[in-house]
């Protein structure tokens, strides 16, 4: 399901409504571009799931988005164009990971690195402190270093121990301070 439209008060970021017509396209964009496997292999997807997608498994992935009860889920917009996505779980889905669980990725390789991500999962945070129950849960990948720095600039701390999946990947968790809303830039 959608969450509220939110803007960071510097105008570098929205997080607006997931569009199956607007989205899906740049979901087949993103994952079959050059940084595409890459990008999934970050996020914890295992090398043996790594397949091209097709405009019809990215349209059925925006309409789960729009339909998730339990799951709230933005699309983050910046000069106009959306260049990723953010989404909490706010029911527990995994055993592993506690809930709410923050989850995001910045989809267009030409907008990384510019602390978005952290900008709207601050706006996330800043949303969940006043909504959700505390604290938020994280996660990735541990040889992820950009998503762990993400995570710890956001003061997350490591919550448990290191942990292998089912495909054998290793995954920390972290603890998200949501008890006062973050400082949004």
């Amino acid at each position: 399901m959608r969450g509220p439209d939110l803007a960071d008060v510097a105008g570098r970021l929205r997080l607006v409504a997931p569009q199956v017509e607007r989205d899906a396209p740049l979901g087949v964009e993103w994952l079959n571009g050059p940084a595409g496997h890459s990008t999934m292999l970050m996020l914890g997807n295992p090398p043996a799931s790594l397949a091209d997608t097709t405009l019809e498994d990215q349209e059925r992935l925006v309409r789960g988005f729009i339909s998730a009860q339990g799951e709230l889920h933005w699309m983050i917009e910046s000069e106009g164009r959306v260049i990723g996505a953010v989404w909490i779980h706010c029911v527990q889905t995994r055993a592993e990971v506690g809930a709410p669980e923050l989850s995001l990725m910045i989809g267009d390789p030409e907008y990384r690195g510019r602390g978005l991500g952290k900008c709207a999962a601050e706006l996330v945070l800043a949303w969940a402190s006043k909504n959700l129950p505390s604290p938020v849960t994280m996660r990735t990948v541990v040889e992820n270093e950009v998503s762990k720095n993400l995570i710890l600039g956001l003061g997350g701390r490591p919550q448990g121990d290191v942990y292998k999946d089912q495909d054998g990947l290793k995954w920390q968790n972290y603890r998200l301070p949501v008890d006062e809303p973050p400082r949004i830039a």
